[in-house]
């Protein structure tokens, strides 16, 4: 037999077959006739396997292509970073899955969707600061995957900010959402020293106050302020 040339439109050639035995001959193959035989090519109906995504934005698929029947094939479908497989338009959540062909075209669709992550932020004293995320007065905030979003540090009088627990020193930033995360905001009491020098050489060491006046009754005898 000579390699097959021929082709039939949705169709796989199988082989030849002679008339007087059920066996298929494949290119190459030896066939001895003891007796006149039709030789018959033999065709396999071939279905379309369409595997497709919702949005190629969110991952790819793979698998799709023509095959015969009783082909069993493996189609996957592949998230982009940032993003999940959620089920084919059959309902079916397996990936890779296993599709077996029948006497039929089959067309699935994978669905994606986009991740959430959610951003906390707390305060190392609620006395010495508030801190927020996106919306003042919120802790946590879930958004989407590569969302960008706010988070806040707002000391209360007589303390500063320090940094936040990554160790960025801006009060007020705006960062990109790639996964769960927590954020610290550092703050700290400010402090004013008031020194008492006599004598005894005495030092005291005073809480922040917001102001204050150096006063004649503050002058020692010595001719000090403290």
């Amino acid at each position: 037999l000579h390699e097959c040339e021929f082709t039939k439109e949705n169709s796989s050639f199988k082989g030849c077959k002679c008339s007087n035995n059920d066996k298929i001959y494949k290119y190459n193959d030896l066939v001895t006739l003891t007796n006149n035989s039709e030789i018959m090519a033999i065709w396999d109906i071939l279905y379309s396997l369409i595997v497709q995504s919702n949005n190629l934005s969110y991952g790819s698929v793979s698998g799709g292509g023509k095959y015969n029947t009783s082909d069993t094939v493996t189609i996957k479908a592949t998230p982009k970073t940032g993003y999940s497989f959620v089920k084919w338009s059959d309902g079916n959540t397996d990936n890779p899955r296993n599709i077996t062909i029948e006497n039929s075209n089959i067309t699935l669709t994978a669905e994606f969707t986009i991740n959430q992550y959610t951003i906390t932020v707390q305060s190392n004293n609620d006395k010495y600061g508030t801190v927020y995320v996106g919306a003042e007065g919120k802790l946590s905030d879930t958004v989407d995957y590569n969302t960008k979003i706010s988070i806040n540090a707002t000391p209360n009088s007589g303390y500063s900010f320090v940094e936040w627990s990554d160790k960025n020193t801006n009060k007020s930033r705006e960062i990109t959402v790639t996964g769960d995360k927590g954020y610290t905001g550092k703050f700290e009491q400010h402090w004013y020293y008031t020194t008492v020098i006599n004598k005894q050489e005495n030092y005291n060491k005073n809480l922040y106050v917001s102001s204050f006046n150096i006063l004649p009754s503050t002058v020692t005898d010595d001719g000090f302020c403290v």
